[in-house]
């Protein structure tokens, strides 16, 4: 089916079939994780995050400074910055500084990803809850964005860190004055760390050149004024999901994913087409599409409702959207 004609086929399905019941809601804050481990991870508002049950051992702590640093910019880097590491192997090691940054928002955010000690090495799936973590201790802190160092332990000793950071040459943040593995000082970040930074998102690793380059997306908008979002209800549903994803095998054949967050409105719902053969549904498809969400949204400057086709060299493998939680193709969640 060639791709001008995936609207034709969407609108045709979505009258009808419903996007399948709910596959991978959590249901509980203890289907969640341990939060013996982590301090006041939950807020009244909200039972869960929705990200992969961590080990007990693993624990996280906090280190806020002024001034603070743009929300939009913080968000949309974080995306990136999951979805980097989602494209990678969720027990791979990062033996080195990893800074991941857009060239639209490099200026005003940087997450870095640092072992902490030379030679330590830092397992990603241990980046990807404190990245995650460190954005919902924002949320927290009154929807402010600020510089935040998180420390990543296990039993109380140090192993890591997250740092939401400037992309300016000299920032507040300090850590001890150290430079980890010879390759990051954050208390003056050098203009020589913000060249390389682009060109690690111009050159990123060859998966992800590779099902970038592959998978076709296209979004409309849904809803209406009925299908408007809070920018929270769309960027930690995302987050959720890209961390759930990222724990799977990336090429892992899904016949549907439908995942959503109690306390947060936007829910994604996604279905694969019948297929005899390749391509498929898979996880790093979705994976992809999820990134490229915010994106869209902020170029038709509305935070809502979106249906999503996906597509390989030209065919369709899936359908769905990124709904309001209580909309029947999600299957009321």
């Amino acid at each position: 089916m060639q791709m001008p004609y995936f609207q034709v086929f969407f609108l045709a399905l979505c009258a009808l079939n419903r996007i399948s019941t709910v596959a991978t809601t959590p249901s509980t804050p203890t289907d969640l994780f341990n939060t013996s481990h982590v301090d006041d991870v939950f807020s009244d508002k909200i039972l869960g995050l929705g990200i992969p049950p961590w080990p007990v051992g693993f624990n996280v702590s906090y280190d806020f400074e002024l001034p603070k640093i743009k929300r939009l910019a913080t968000l949309m880097t974080a995306v990136e910055a999951l979805k980097q590491m989602a494209l990678e192997d969720w027990t791979g090691v990062i033996a080195s500084t990893q800074s991941f940054g857009l060239p639209d928002y490099q200026a005003e955010t940087v997450i870095d990803v640092i072992p902490y000690s030379q030679g330590q090495q830092l397992e990603r799936r241990f980046a990807i809850w404190g990245v995650i973590l460190g954005l919902f201790q924002m949320w927290k802190n009154n929807k402010e964005c600020k510089y935040l160092k998180v420390t990543l332990e296990w039993q109380e000793v140090p192993f890591g860190l997250v740092v939401f950071n400037t992309g300016a040459v000299t920032t507040p943040l300090s850590i001890s004055g150290k430079s980890f593995n010879g390759s990051l000082n954050v208390d003056k970040r050098s203009a020589a760390n913000d060249s390389a930074i682009l060109q690690m998102v111009n050159n990123t690793a060859s998966v992800e050149a590779t099902v970038e380059s592959h998978l076709k997306t296209i979004f409309s908008a849904a809803g209406g004024e009925g299908g408007i979002l809070d920018i929270f209800d769309v960027f930690f549903p995302i987050m959720s999901a890209l961390s759930e994803l990222a724990s799977l095998p990336k090429s892992f054949r899904l016949d549907h994913f439908v995942t959503g967050l109690k306390g947060f409105d936007g829910a994604l719902c996604i279905r694969s087409v019948y297929r005899t053969s390749p391509p498929y549904l898979e996880v790093q498809w979705i994976i992809v599409a999820l990134s490229r969400l915010p994106a869209y949204m902020l170029s038709v400057r509305r935070w809502g409702s979106v249906h999503i086709i996906l597509g390989i060299d030209e065919q369709l493998i899936g359908v769905g959207g990124f709904l309001k939680m209580e909309d029947p193709q999600c299957g009321g969640l």
